[in-house]
């Protein structure tokens, strides 16, 4: 938090990767990366953390999260998953993690970020010809706009193609959606145990 206070990008970067080194990837990010987004969250609503400090710490725990995604080799054959934020969502860190914890599992990864239409997901699920789709959804700020998106996903998607939601937004709102090939994960352990399940089932 000193680092984030004082705009040390890298002693930030050097903070998070001794962190890995420390407690290992799942811990880091189970347990690390979400408490360290958390308590950022809570400064900046509390006005103890400005735009600019917030924004550089997504930017380097983002990148670290990226950097694990791009390091790990998988297997030829192996799954492959596509990860995206809805049309709107511009939290990255979420989808991030989410990439991150899905390379571990041995997924072949493709991430395209935020803001991504559901016309756009579909059409890049279709190309890599993805196992699954993941979407991690921050906002709780429009629940009938995001269920109408995910249902547009779920809609051009073939049926043996899983789409896995999550995220404070994204979890509610695939529960509540309660439909077939629509998985709700509320956090990264299950979403791992999620992609367990479909590469055994694959």
């Amino acid at each position: 938090l000193a680092a984030i206070a004082d705009l040390d990008a890298a002693a930030l970067d050097g903070h998070l990767r001794r962190a890995i080194a420390r407690d290992g990837a799942p811990c880091f990010l189970d347990t690390f990366v979400p408490s360290l987004m958390r308590r950022i969250g809570d400064g900046w609503m509390a006005g103890r953390i400005s735009i600019a400090e917030e924004h550089l710490a997504s930017a380097v725990v983002h990148g670290l999260l990226m950097e694990t995604v791009r390091s790990i080799a998988t297997a030829p054959g192996s799954p492959r998953l596509l990860v995206a934020t809805p049309a709107g969502d511009n939290h990255a860190v979420g989808a991030a993690l989410v990439a991150a914890s899905a390379t571990l599992e041995g997924w072949a990864v493709t991430y395209l970020g935020v803001n991504v239409p559901a016309a756009d997901v579909v059409r890049a699920a279709t190309a890599i010809d993805a196992g699954a789709v993941a979407i991690s959804a921050v906002s709780t700020a429009e629940p009938a706009r995001l269920t109408e998106e995910l249902q547009a996903v779920r809609a051009g998607l073939p049926a043996k193609v899983l789409l896995i939601a999550g995220g404070a937004g994204g979890a509610p709102v695939a529960t509540a959606m309660a439909a077939p090939g629509v998985m709700a994960c509320n956090d990264l352990p299950s979403l791992r145990m999620t992609l367990a399940r479909e590469t055994a089932r694959s």
